[in-house]
C-alpha cells in the first residue's frame, strides 16, 4: 500500500477542511504566525495585513490609523487630527487654539504680527 504523507501548512497559511490538497493563503487583514493551523487570525485595530499570507500584522504608522479589526490598509488622518504614535486605532484633534501642521504633531497658532 502506498504511504500518504500529510504536509503542515506553513505559517501565512491555512488548510480549513479535512481531505485538503493544498493549503490556503491567509487573506489580507488577517495573518498566522504559526505551522499547521486551520484558520488565521483577525488583525487587530491599529494593525494591518495588506498581503496575502502574511505571518505577522504590521503596526499602521505614526500619523495613520486602523479602527476596524481585520484591516488590509492603514487610513490617513483627517486634516485637523493627529496620530504621533504608530498601532493606534484613531487620530486625535488637534485642541482649540492649535493645529495640525502634520498628521503627527498639533502647533500653537501664532499671535498676528509675529
Amino acid at each position: 500500500a502506498d504511504q500518504i504523507n500529510c504536509v503542515q501548512c506553513d505559517a501565512g497559511k491555512y488548510s480549513a477542511a479535512d481531505g485538503a490538497t493544498s493549503c490556503t493563503e491567509c487573506p489580507p487583514g488577517r495573518h498566522q504566525p504559526a505551522s499547521g493551523q486551520t484558520e488565521c487570525e483577525i488583525c487587530e485595530p491599529g494593525r494591518v495585513a495588506s498581503a496575502s499570507g502574511q505571518t505577522t500584522c504590521d503596526q499602521c504608522d505614526a500619523g495613520t490609523y486602523s479602527a476596524a479589526a481585520g484591516a488590509s490598509t492603514c487610513v490617513d488622518c483627517a486634516p485637523g487630527w493627529i496620530q504621533p504614535e504608530s498601532g493606534r486605532s484613531e487620530c486625535e484633534q488637534c485642541a482649540a487654539g492649535r493645529f495640525a501642521s502634520t498628521a503627527t504633531a498639533c502647533s500653537g497658532c501664532r499671535q498676528f504680527g509675529e
